[in-house]
């Protein structure tokens, strides 16, 4: 079987949520005490790239569990247009694999100034933001040497999946979480056909609804960036009006269900 560093980094994957596991609790019990009390009723979640499609994510996840307004908001709309928000009982929650983006420490430092508590995810203890948020998660997934990002993605969904569990006091999340490498294990031991996927067509969807959805953004953006292949995300909900009809038999069309109400 052929390998490559990105593979190498997804393998490696199992042995740091092991990692993760073994974190500090402290800054979920912080951010649980503020919520239970109502002085957190909205979160914003902030982001690029592979990071923003865990922040959309943590978005779906916080308002579908918490029953907080969530906002999921473009860098640009503070760093660009110097829009001003009321962010009083507001957490921000930046995710960052560098901790070193120039408009996300910007979007970091002007939400505290508009009253927001901010939390950052990231994957560098030498990001600037990490001295000025009030909380922050180490996703400590180690040095990404390829540059698809993979370790960072999967840490940072964790990252909020426990925090989320800590608030709802969901005990049966935080024992899956301690078997979860376990499981990673046993099904990249399953052997993969390459012959599934038919490398002569470049273009498709990948259909989802709900958390999943946000898993297929992310999911198109790994083939755009290993494989050159545009591969489109599509809400199963909104496919139906419009792209449908660029579906023909050259096409790629994958879906991914959840076991939830999505389907």
């Amino acid at each position: 079987m052929s390998t490559s560093k990105v593979l190498e980094e997804a393998n490696s994957i199992a042995e740091k949520i092991a990692i993760f596991n073994q974190e500090d609790e402290n800054p979920y019990h912080q951010i649980k005490q503020k919520i239970s009390e109502k002085n957190i009723k909205h979160i914003v979640t902030v982001a690029r790239g592979t990071s923003d499609c865990a922040a959309l994510y943590a978005s779906y996840l916080f308002a579908k569990t918490l029953g907080l307004t969530t906002y999921s908001l473009p860098p640009s709309i503070i760093t660009l247009e110097n829009s001003h928000f009321d962010f009083s009982n507001t957490l921000v929650v930046v995710i960052s694999q560098s901790g070193l983006s120039e408009d996300l420490v910007k979007c970091e430092q002007a939400s505290r100034k508009m009253g927001a508590e901010t939390l950052i995810l990231t994957n560098n203890l030498n990001s600037p933001m990490i001295n000025h948020a009030n909380y922050f998660f180490n996703i400590n997934a180690g040095k990404e040497e390829s540059v698809a990002a993979t370790k960072t993605f999967v840490l940072s969904l964790l990252n909020i999946v426990k925090l989320v569990a800590f608030v709802s006091n969901d005990n049966e999340i935080l024992n899956n979480l301690l078997q979860l490498p376990e499981h990673i294990n046993t099904e990249l031991s399953e052997a993969w056909d390459p012959e599934l996927i038919d490398n002569n067509i470049s273009s498709g969807f990948i259909i989802s609804r709900g958390l999943g959805y946000a898993l297929s953004t992310e999911i198109s953006l790994k083939f755009k960036e290993l494989c050159q292949e545009q591969i489109e995300p599509f809400s199963s909900a909104e496919v139906m009006h419009g792209p449908r009809s660029l579906i023909e038999n050259s096409f790629k069309l994958f879906t991914l269900s959840l076991n939830d109400s999505s389907g």
